[in-house]
Formats: C-alpha cells, sequence, structure tokens
C-alpha cells in the first residue's frame, strides 16, 4: 500500500471503523459501498473482478494529489456525516461565469465546462450549492423534436449536503425556461445514478470509458483532445465511463 492509499485508508478510518482493506481498496460491506484506489504511479491497471453488488467509487491518485479537500468532502457525503442544509431554506440566486467557475474549482473535481444557464442556493449569505444548464438545442427522438438542455454541472459546497437541492435547482430552471428535456451524466467513478432517477430521469444510454494520460511525477491528467504531442513519461488509463440520463418534460 503506497501513500496515497495509506491516507485514504486514514481518512476513511477517522470517519468510519468498520471496514476490510483488500488488494484493490476499502470494503465497507455493511454500507454497501467500496472504494477502489487506483495508483498513477505505476502502469499496472487494477485486474482484480470486483464485486457487483456494491456501490463502487473510484478514487484517482492525481485527484486526491491536487484536490484532496474534495474528495475529502465527497466521500464524508457518501457516509452521511457532512452537515446538512435543506433545500427549502435556501434562496435560488442567478450566478454570473466567473462565480459558477470559482465555486466549481472550489468544490468539483471535473474542470469547469461551457454553461449558458448558471444558478445558486444561498443559505444565509452562504453560496452552497451550483448547477449550470446549456443553451436550447433541438433534438429528434423518435420523429419528434424536442427543446432540450443539458445539466452541465451540479455540485454541493464542501463539507456541505443540500437536501433536495438538485430537485430545486431543477424545478426552478424548468420555471425560467420551459425545456422539453433535460439531459445529463452520471460519472461512474462515482455515481450509480439513483439520485437522477429519484428525480424522474431514466437511462438513454452508456458513455464509454475515456481514455486519458497522467504523469505520475506532476500528478497532472490530461485528456485526449490535450495530451501532449511528447507522452514520454506519460502513463495511459481509463476511467469507467458515465450513464447518461434524460428528463423528459413533454409526457
Amino acid at each position: 500500500m503506497n501513500s496515497f492509499q495509506s491516507e485514504i485508508t486514514n481518512f476513511i478510518n477517522s470517519i468510519e471503523s468498520k471496514f476490510e482493506i483488500l488488494p484493490w481498496g476499502v470494503l465497507l460491506e455493511q454500507r454497501s459501498v467500496a472504494f477502489v484506489l487506483h495508483s498513477i504511479t505505476k502502469k499496472d491497471e487494477l485486474q482484480i473482478r470486483l464485486p457487483q453488488n456494491l456501490h463502487l467509487v473510484h478514487i484517482w491518485e492525481d485527484q486526491w494529489a491536487n484536490k484532496k479537500e474534495i474528495v475529502k468532502s465527497r466521500i464524508t457525503s457518501l457516509f452521511g456525516k457532512s452537515k446538512t442544509v435543506f433545500a427549502r431554506k435556501t434562496k435560488v440566486v442567478k450566478l454570473n461565469k466567473i462565480e459558477l467557475l470559482d465555486f466549481l474549482n472550489q468544490n468539483h473535481l471535473n474542470e469547469p465546462a461551457n454553461s449558458k444557464h448558471k444558478y445558486g442556493l444561498v443559505a444565509g449569505n452562504e453560496l452552497v450549492a451550483v448547477s449550470a444548464f446549456s443553451a436550447s438545442c433541438p433534438i429528434h427522438r423518435n420523429g419528434v423534436v424536442y427543446k432540450s438542455h443539458q445539466l452541465v454541472r451540479f455540485c454541493n459546497k464542501n463539507g456541505i449536503t443540500v437536501v433536495g437541492g438538485l430537485s430545486k435547482l431543477i424545478a426552478h430552471f424548468i420555471k425560467m425556461h420551459n425545456p422539453e428535456d433535460i439531459m445529463s451524466y452520471a460519472d461512474l467513478d462515482w455515481s450509480n445514478g439513483k439520485s437522477y432517477i429519484r428525480l424522474g430521469f431514466h437511462k438513454i444510454g452508456i458513455l464509454q470509458p475515456q481514455t486519458f494520460y497522467a504523469n505520475p511525477i506532476s500528478m497532472q491528467r490530461y485528456y485526449k483532445l490535450h495530451v501532449p504531442e511528447e507522452k514520454s513519461g506519460l502513463f495511459e488509463f481509463t476511467n469507467q465511463g458515465s450513464i447518461k440520463y434524460l428528463l423528459d418534460l413533454k409526457k
């Protein structure tokens, strides 16, 4: 076990005492969740058969190195140990590009993406959650044209879970922009998609695992469009892909 894996194990131990350390990560059988820990300091990818009846969370060494507080926050949330704020006690506010980007850079694991409509939830004077939606795009489905939008990003502030937050933000977006459907992706490195199902989304497809390259010294990650021409010293990996979900509002 390298230092990355030891650090995560120690962090989990600080909030949960019943777990088992296995060659591929950490198993919490009573919670039906397992953390699969991926090192990027070696080329060998995980070759072990993982259990299928668990919520598998895949944590990468570069994300732990570069966004440790965000990873800790997401682990804490999975254990139900983060601070709770109820969406009914928050106010929806419109955000500008800088406000959204600042929040995402501090609280979201993925790089910020382009969006047209930006909203947040404020509790008191604190911004506790944000959402970002794309511009309208005509999509043809089963011979019908839909006024479609994508939910590009949603996240809570580190250390906080806004109960009902995503539902409130989607409801506000629907009220303001009258979309005919909303599409989004559940990142299979972290999500099992159940939160989308609870909100009325249904699964419509799979985004295959994406290849990325990582520098084991600088801990910098590159996806295909931005990988340097000189790949010397970079190791190649793939994530778990995503599930594509759709909220059909025409029905």
